[in-house]
């Protein structure tokens, strides 16, 4: 076993990020010039955030959407992501807000392929 002494290691995570088209909440809007989902995966590659969680409400189609997306963009990036589904209930909260809560997977085999 080998004795490594550089102590603790530190690193950014988001694991609660939506993407464009996201369902309930979409609030991605831009010049329509511009391609909005290769401009989104440039911020998140550029980002010092390391792990994310791509986020969306009762589906992981848009996590394979992006990562579909970013692999073909940034083919060595050393970016992760796990898929993030976000379940928001009937209930609310004593501010009126609807109760969520969210499930993060373990990465999927899409994300795996080049």
């Amino acid at each position: 076993m080998t004795n490594i002494n550089r102590g603790s290691e530190w690193s950014k995570w988001d694991l609660h990020i939506h993407t464009p088209e996201t369902k309930l909440a979409d609030n991605f809007k831009v010049d329509s010039n511009i391609n909005l989902w290769d401009k989104y995966c440039a911020l998140i590659e550029n980002s010092d955030v390391e792990v994310f969680g791509i986020t969306d409400y009762f589906t992981v189609n848009n996590y394979i959407k992006f990562i579909e997306h970013f692999k073909n963009k940034f083919p060595l990036s050393k970016k992760v992501f796990f898929p993030n589904i976000e379940f928001r209930l009937s209930d609310k909260n004593k501010d009126t807000e609807h109760i969520q809560f969210h499930i993060i997977f373990p990465i999927i085999m899409q994300q795996l392929k080049k």
